[in-house]
C-alpha cells in the first residue's frame, strides 16, 4: 500500500509559505515519490474562516494564532478529520523548518517511513539539553524539533491536540527583569536555558537562536508567546512518548537502516544512544 502523508505547514507571510511549501514538495518528491499526499497550509494571518484552494492537492486556511504554531496545527488536523482524510503519517511543518541546522531533511525517505510506519514511530530531529529540567512535575531532557516532524495518524488522535499549555496563567510575573511567577511550574534551569536561548548566548551548545532580543517592557510579550512555544515544543515529545509511540532520530534511524533491515531497529532505544551514535 502506497504511504499516504498530510503535510501540514504553518506561516504567516503569503510569500514564505508558498516558497516554503514548494521547497518542501521538491524534498518529498526526491524522497518519497510514490507517497500520496496532501498539504494544508495554515495562514495565522488569515480569519480562520478563509479557505483557498492552491491545486489539487493544496489547500490554505485561516489559522488560529493564540499559541503560535500549535494551536494553528490543530486547526489543520481538524481539517484533516473534517475532510476524512485518512494519512499514515501528519507531517508538522513550520515556514522556519530550513533554519539552524538542516542536513537531516534529506533522510525522511519512503524506506524509512515505511519502517516508522511498522513500528508506529514518531520521526524527527532530536534536540536535547545539556541537563535535564522539570515542568508540570515531569522531568524530561530531549524533544522533537517541531519545525519538521512526522506523527503517525493514530498517535495524532491519542494526543488530541498538539496544545500542552492552554494558557499562560500561572506562568509569568509581567517583570522583565524577572519574568517567571516564583511558583511557575518549571525548574530553575529551565528558566534559566529559556532566557538564554530567546535573549542570550543560547544553551550553552554553540547554538544561538536567528531571532533572539533584549527582554524589556516592549518585547514581553514576544518573550512570553515564545516560551508557550517552547513549553508546547518539549511537552508535545513527552506526551506523545507516554502514550506509547517511540520518538526516534531522523538521522540515527537513518544510519541504522544502512545496516540493518527495520525488523532489528531498536525503536525504543535510550534517545542519548541515538544522538550518540548519529552517523556523521
Amino acid at each position: 500500500m502506497r504511504l499516504r502523508i498530510a503535510t501540514v505547514l504553518v506561516g504567516h507571510e503569503r510569500p514564505v509559505y508558498l516558497e516554503k511549501a514548494r521547497k518542501i514538495g521538491a524534498l518529498l518528491d526526491a524522497t518519497a515519490p510514490d507517497a500520496v499526499r496532501e498539504m494544508v497550509i495554515v495562514d495565522n494571518s488569515r480569519p480562520r474562516i478563509e479557505f483557498e484552494r492552491v491545486d489539487d492537492r493544496t489547500v490554505i486556511i485561516g489559522g488560529d494564532n493564540s499559541m503560535r504554531e500549535f494551536t494553528a496545527w490543530d486547526r489543520g488536523l481538524a481539517h484533516l478529520e473534517r475532510t476524512r482524510s485518512n494519512p499514515d503519517f501528519v507531517h508538522f511543518a513550520t515556514s522556519a523548518f530550513d533554519a539552524l541546522y538542516a542536513n537531516y531533511l534529506e533522510r525522511f525517505d519512503t524506506r524509512m517511513l515505511e519502517a516508522a510506519r511498522a513500528a508506529r514511530a514518531v520521526v524527527g530531529h532530536i534536540d536535547h539539553y545539556d541537563e535535564p529540567v522539570e515542568v508540570l512535575g515531569r522531568s524530561s531532557q530531549p524533544w522533537i524539533r517541531t519545525s519538521y516532524f512526522f506523527v503517525p495518524n493514530e498517535a495524532v488522535r491519542a494526543v488530541r491536540s498538539v496544545v500542552s499549555f492552554e494558557d499562560s496563567q500561572g506562568l509569568f510575573s509581567g517583570d522583565p527583569r524577572s519574568p517567571f511567577l516564583p511558583d511557575a511550574p518549571i525548574c530553575k534551569r529551565y528558566r534559566e536555558y529559556i532566557v538564554s536561548w530567546l535573549t542570550g548566548d543560547g544553551t550553552g551548545q554553540g547554538v544561538v537562536w536567528h531571532s533572539r532580543f533584549d527582554l524589556a517592557e516592549d518585547t514581553l510579550p514576544t518573550f512570553e508567546a515564545k516560551t508557550m512555544a517552547i513549553l508546547n515544543e518539549h511537552l508535545l515529545s513527552l506526551r506523545l512518548r507516554e502514550a506509547g509511540y517511540p520518538v526516534v532520530d531522523v538521522t540515527w534511524l537513518a544510519g541504522r537502516l544502512d545496516v540493518a533491515p527495520a525488523q532489528e531497529i531498536e525503536w525504543t532505544r535510550p534517545w542519548q544512544n541515538q544522538v550518540a551514535e548519529r552517523p556523521v
